[in-house]
């Protein structure tokens, strides 16, 4: 009886001791946008390695669409239920910043800005503190369809350099294939700052707008034209990216701007238009900047654990991570030593190399756009309403540049008044 009394005693200790281990592991809520099911065993071998290494550590992952996830964090910070490490656009994130939402990842004794490219780290600084862990990234490219450019009478690797051969080729496939050669996906104050138009301008501790120029006016001119010529769709400003995915992928589009991660959405879903596909840079205006289309890694300021949850955003952005990450998902690391140099794909995909190249080749002229102004949601609306109603020939386009210009004057007095 003893002996079993004894037993039972060493059984219920063992079993205490280690729920008192698992009950001492830290969790780590971490967040993604649009990542699972594609990457889910990415995702999941990075967490098991993680807490191999970090046994104290409990890594819980949740994707997110990334129409969700800000309403969703809000929800969950409003209940002290906040996730402890979170993927965002730089847009996202900005607008939590300027709420105070967002832990500031400069408080952190370790300077983790030395593992990343400076000009990525800094999308994340505002006033002087650093906010995000700079992610994954790409630049827009040109894909082709090969056959229809042979249909239209385009030699294969006669794709337009420039924007004026972009309108001529549109010409082209639409004259003699009827098909639309391109579906532009247009945020106005993006092409204002590829083109080199500052947004704005303080002038006595006033923010005061600065686009209204020659060079904002030609370039609503030159959509305008193609518009009433009809070389893009009607439904361009209203149809989105994904449309004018599915118009390629159905054969319905000469081009697509797009960037290198869609490449096997399109391989998935027609390997025949994959074969027919090639790829170019991306036309520019001279002297134009690129977009640089950026992920960030943020932690919330209701998290718990900040700064385990540095820790992990750390491991999740570091060069290796990244390395492993970029040739999955055709993008780019942010992180400085990820290996990144040789870009051949590992299965001999040439399209898939190329693309990479290309994209790689870009970043020199890559700039981000976010807009960091505390109205920066209320200016890009009113920029792109009145966008809108110049490419429908409402308005011409001087009359737009200029109602965009009080719109944005209306919104900065209020601004101003309130400081």
């Amino acid at each position: 009886m003893k002996k079993i009394l004894f037993i039972l005693i060493i059984i219920i200790t063992v079993f205490s001791a280690g729920k008192t281990l698992s009950a001492e592991k830290t969790e780590i809520e971490f967040w993604t946008i649009n990542l699972s099911p594609r990457f889910d065993e990415y995702f999941e071998n990075l967490i098991e390695n993680y807490e191999r290494e970090n046994p104290d550590i409990n890594i819980i992952w949740e994707d997110n669409s990334f129409s969700a996830v800000k309403q969703k964090l809000l929800y969950r910070m409003a209940e002290d239920r906040s996730p402890d490490v979170v993927n965002l656009s730089p847009e996202l994130m900005t607008s939590l910043v300027k709420e105070d939402l967002l832990y500031p990842v400069s408080n952190f004794d370790k300077d983790f800005s030395q593992d990343y490219y400076q000009g990525l780290w800094e999308v994340g600084v505002f006033n002087g503190k650093s906010y995000a862990f700079p992610w994954y990234l790409s630049t827009q490219i040109m894909m082709y369809n090969k056959e229809i450019f042979m249909f239209a009478g385009i030699e294969e690797n006669d794709y337009p350099k420039n924007i004026d051969e972009l309108k001529l080729t549109a010409e082209k496939i639409k004259e003699n294939t009827g098909i639309y050669g391109f579906m532009p996906q247009i945020k106005i104050h993006h092409e204002f700052i590829k083109a080199g138009i500052e947004l704005y301008t303080e002038k006595n501790g006033r923010i005061m707008p600065a686009f209204n120029t020659k060079k904002a006016v030609e370039i609503l001119r030159w959509y305008q034209n193609l518009m009433q010529k009809d070389l893009i769709p009607a439904d361009t400003l209203t149809g989105g990216y994904n449309l004018a995915l599915e118009r390629y992928i159905n054969g319905e589009l000469g081009i697509l701007i797009t960037g290198p991660q869609f490449i096997d959405k399109i391989k998935e879903e027609s390997p025949y238009i994959y074969d027919v596909t090639a790829a170019a840079p991306l036309v520019l205006r001279e002297g134009e900047k690129i977009s640089a289309a950026l992920m960030n890694v943020v932690i919330p300021k209701k998290s718990k654990n900040p700064e385990k949850a540095a820790e992990f955003a750390h491991y999740l952005t570091g060069a290796e991570a990244q390395q492993e990450f970029a040739e999955k998902a055709n993008v780019l690391s942010s992180a400085k030593n990820a290996g990144g140099e040789d870009l051949k794909n590992k299965n001999g995909d040439l399209l898939k190399s190329a693309v990479r190249e290309i994209s790689k080749k870009q970043l020199k002229k890559a700039v981000d756009m976010t807009l960091k102004l505390p109205q920066a949601d209320e200016l890009i609306r009113v920029m792109d309403i009145e966008f809108g109603r110049a490419v429908k020939s409402k308005n011409t386009a001087e009359e737009a540049v200029n109602r965009m210009e009080k719109g944005w004057l209306d919104i900065l007095n209020k601004g101003n008044e309130t400081e």
